[in-house]
């Protein structure tokens, strides 16, 4: 050996890499610069030559073997690394020209290295894991692994005999970081890392690698995720402009909950709730009213979750791209805005529905590649459909291929399994005092963001993150430096998330799912609060289910049970849930766990459905339970959709479906769902009868809604509840519909609010309540008196319209009998026929006592805008030129006359008695 060469050779870095136990690779292998030239090692363990070839101009140099495992070294002349090329002559006699792989420089900054050590790189998947791409002309793979306590790391795969003596990785300093690039390695190989650790060798799938093999194969596959022609450009932007914080468009007809209006820019609010960002008074009206209040929290959000492998029994190979279509079809004729997937994050465990994750960056393979995914994610964009992803930051697999022991040592958990492993499932949790594991799972979320388009995550489990003693005895938790259970990394590792994510307001939204009472999870960070976009209000599905599987004859005593939720409802931005976790609890289907005889609990089933689209918040409903699936499901059992063609099941589904328009045509049911202005009890109370009734508010009168849920099997009628304005009242929606195979609208008629205290409000209407019915009736603001005038002065077809906007009638008999009917129920009814057989006496008694009713209607009437504008005497003259003509029609003075009472019920009421015509009032059950 040439005696210049041995001095150079560092003998003991040598044995290190023919051994592969060693950990500077790049300090030893390809080209370094000396005072004799350069040094060129290379290590081909199968090789019997190795010659250097210089690009630029052909020149050849033999390497000389100078260990015989392999080890070859030659000096080239000059000062000046050349690009070159090794010529290799393997032992079966093959020749190979391979690019030197130890030549290709660090693909890792010194900003890269700072920012990952502490915990901030949010691209960072850019950087680990294997990315194919060409460095010069030469195509290949960039390797790159977090692993700072093996002895050595290599890159094995197919194309070198999953020999860990090959590729070996170098570390890049002291970082912990590896990394090698490997020419010739293209998307679809195979691979893993093979890691010398204490006690052993092991081999471990890409913890950022993009595609895993099918299960139970768990090699790594080299991917290229940036290949895919995405066309929802349309959906980000309109995604983006939902994410931004709200603003009052028109300040004046800003409503606040006391129906007052901003003036003059400010703003006078009651006073601030969790989990809603007002003015105080007197402030100054500017964005930050708004701060914790995006376009999204004004828009309907109705979620359909789902597991993909057993969406559909009739699919036996269900592949993402097959699949979507069958999906976005039914989700859209459904009316849901958004689908939520259960686990697609790769797992190798199939029993626990896909949580126990091994791949965070890859897409299950059980369903196809990274690009059939892409594929079902634009397809349901196009489709105006958001896809949201279960996400699993709290745990990962035990599975020795996962990151469990990654390098030989705890390195994504804990050490002492009193905080490292679940005390339930048997899985590692992650330590979120470590940086690099929190940005690992940082830049995971930001993935599924930007390279995935997805639209949301949901965390799952929330609380064996946020609680040290989560599912423990005493004695085996470990508490935090005050001596208390919560998990003060956890919750600093949310709330870094969240304020990042809000920074990049892109629409996108996190959503949490948290067990116990923790508030203010979707406060804003600098609030105090974890930033979560909402939470999953596991209370009021708790609450209203134990409520629904009382016997009725017992719901009484446990009335607050289902009012409760509202006590709470401010305290973060909630979605309400009938989820796959409530089907699991209740052993595969909600419907048939109520355990009544089936006509029952068909009534319950789609009251709870009812209840839960007309409760404050937004929603999400498991595959199946939205036709009443009564089979038991678990991911082996793919849902019967025959099942639908039974029509007790298809009056659910039909009923889901109408629930879903209504929640999203009727503003009032999604506008204010974090806003106390959008709620507000009528009568929460009466626990005998077990019926609650509460309205719910949009921006204007009109918009108003008032619901009504009966929760046993007996029915009410003549039941009064008080109503927050003059006006008509219509049942729009009913659950004993007979569509969905009830009784029929118990009250299709409209009906009109009188005036009398009840449920401490000024007016009220009578209204028949079905049993185990939830129904909802829209309001009608009654034109004033002033408009009844002048449309009365009017000679055209105006009395086609006596009822206003919303009341056309036809003419005739046909209206004054449809006013007889609300004029009865408004009290009158013995006196609308001698009003209307003696017009001309009315007409008399009104001009005589026009004076007194105008103070009257000025000073009581409360409903009406400006009744009485014109002086008494304008009036007295208005009448007395038209009663000649009252006289002359007396037909059409019966519908004139009985819209004056109609809109006027106080104003008739007084002047009736002042003309010595008693009124009689009608008692009913409940008064």
């Amino acid at each position: 050996m040439d005696e210049v060469l041995y001095d150079l050779c560092d003998w003991g870095a040598i044995e290190g890499i023919v051994y592969a136990d060693y950990r500077d690779v790049h300090g030893i292998l390809g080209p370094h610069i000396t005072e004799e030239g350069i040094l060129v090692n290379a290590y081909y363990p199968n090789a019997k030559s190795v010659t250097v070839k210089l690009n630029a101009t052909g020149r050849e140099y033999d390497m000389e073997l100078v260990d015989e495992l392999g080890f070859f070294s030659v000096i080239l002349p000059g000062k000046k690394i050349l690009k070159y090329t090794f010529v290799v002559l393997d032992k079966e006699g093959n020749i190979t020209k391979e690019v030197d792989k130890y030549a290709v420089p660090s693909n890792f900054s010194q900003e890269d290295l700072t920012r990952f050590e502490h915990g901030i790189h949010y691209e960072v998947y850019n950087k680990m894991g294997a990315h194919y791409t060409k460095v010069g002309k030469v195509e290949g793979t960039y390797f790159a692994v977090w692993a700072p306590n093996a002895f050595r790391v290599s890159v094995v795969g197919s194309w070198n005999n999953w020999d860990g003596r090959i590729d070996q990785m170098g570390e890049i300093g002291d970082t912990g970081i590896f990394e090698i690039f490997i020419p010739g390695v293209k998307p679809g190989d195979l691979y893993k890392y093979e890691l010398k650790i204490k006690g052993g060798i092991v081999q471990k799938a890409d913890p950022y690698g993009y595609k895993s093999e099918v299960m139970p194969s768990d090699a790594s596959v080299v991917w290229d995720v940036e290949n895919f022609s995405w066309t929802d450009d349309a959906w980000i932007e309109a995604r983006k402009n939902a994410g931004k914080a709200y603003v009052a468009v028109d300040v004046e007809n800003e409503r606040l909950s006391n129906n007052q209006k901003l003036k003059s820019k400010k703003g006078v609010d009651s006073k601030k709730s969790n989990g809603t960002a007002r003015a105080n008074e007197s402030l100054e009206y500017t964005e930050e009213r708004y701060n914790n209040v995006k376009v999204r929290d004004r828009q309907a959000v109705s979620v359909y979750e789902l597991h993909l492998g057993s969406f559909d029994k009739d699919i036996v190979d269900v592949n993402y791209r097959d699949i979507a279509p069958r999906i976005a079809d039914y989700v859209s004729d459904m009316g849901y805005t958004h689908i939520e997937l259960m686990p697609i994050m790769e797992y190798k465990d199939e029993s626990l529905d896909g949580y126990k994750v091994t791949g965070y960056y890859a897409p299950t393979s059980r369903y196809g590649t990274p690009d059939d995914f892409m594929y079902f994610i634009n397809y349901m964009h196009d489709k105006g459909i958001g896809v949201i992803v279960d996400w699993v930051p709290a745990y990962f697999a035990a599975d020795e291929v996962g990151l469990a022991y990654f390098d030989g040592s705890c390195l994504y958990e804990h050490l002492d399994p009193r905080q490292g492993i679940h005390p339930q499932l048997g899985t590692h949790l992650f330590n979120y005092a470590r940086p690099q594991v929190t940005n690992f799972l940082i830049a995971n979320a930001f993935f599924w963001f930007d390279v995935y388009h997805l639209d949301g995550l949901r965390v799952n489990d929330g609380a064996a993150m946020l609680y040290l003693d989560f599912g423990r005895e005493p004695g085996n938790w470990i508490p935090n430096m005050y001596g208390e259970n919560e998990n003060l990394d956890a919750v600093e590792f949310f709330k870094h998330l969240n304020s990042i994510h809000s920074k990049k307001n892109d629409g996108t939204m996190i959503i949490a799912q948290e067990t116990t009472s923790w508030m203010s999870l979707t406060e804003p960070v600098d609030e105090d609060g974890m930033g979560f976009d909402y939470k999953w209000n596991t209370d009021w599905t708790n609450d209203t289910l134990e409520y629904m599987h009382l016997d009725p004859i017992y719901r009484k005593g446990k009335h607050d049970q289902i009012t409760l939720s509202m006590l709470y409802n401010y305290s973060n931005k909630y979605m309400l849930q009938l989820s796959h976790d409530v089907v699991n609890r209740y052993e595969g289907s909600i419907m048939t766990s109520f355990k009544d005889e089936f006509t029952q609990n068909h009534a319950t089933m789609k009251m709870v459905l009812a209840y839960m689209m007309t409760h404050p918040g937004k929603k999400l409903t498991f595959m199946g339970q939205d036709f009443g699936y009564t089979k038991k499901w678990n991911t082996n059992t793919p849902i019967d959709w025959n099942l639908l063609k039974k029509e007790n099941y298809k009056q659910i589904n039909d009923l889901m479906r109408d629930l879903n328009v209504l929640y999203k045509e009727q503003k009032a049911l999604h506008l204010y769902d974090f806003d106390t202005k959008g709620f507000q009890w009528i009568n929460e109370m009466d626990a005998e009868r077990s019926i609650i009734s509460f309205i719910r508010n949009g921006e204007e009168q009109g918009e108003t809604l008032i619901v009504v849920c009966n929760f046993t099997p007996v029915a009410y009628e003549n039941y009064e509840i008080g109503v927050p304005y003059k006006g008509r009242y219509k049942e729009i929606f009913s659950t004993e519909d007979e569509k969905y195979g009830g009784m029929g609208l118990a009250n299709p008629r409209l009906k009109n609010a009188r005036p009398g205290s009840v449920d401490g409000r000024e007016y009220y209407i009578t209204i028949t309540v079905e049993p185990l019915s939830v129904s909802v009736y829209n309001f009608t603001p009654l034109v004033s008196s002033k408009k009844a005038n002048e449309k009365a002065n009017e000679k055209e077809a105006n009395d086609n319209n006596l009822l206003g906007e919303n009341g056309s009638l036809s003419k005739g008999k046909k209206a004054a009998d449809k006013n007889g009917t609300l004029l009865k129920e408004g009290d009158t009814e013995k006196k609308v026929n001698v009003i209307a057989k003696k017009a001309g006496e009315v007409g008399k008694t009104i001009t005589t006592k026009a004076n007194d009713a105008s103070k009257t209607i000025t000073s009581k009437a409360t409903g009406a805008t400006k009744i009485i504008s014109a002086k008494a005497s304008d009036v007295q003259k208005a009448v007395t030129s038209k009663a000649s003509e009252v006289l002359k029609k007396a037909e059409e003075a019966k519908d004139y006359v009985a819209e004056t009472v109609t809109v006027a019920a106080d104003d008739v009421k007084k002047a009736s008695k002042k003309s010595n015509v008693k009124k009689t009032s009608v008692k009913n059950s409940k008064k």
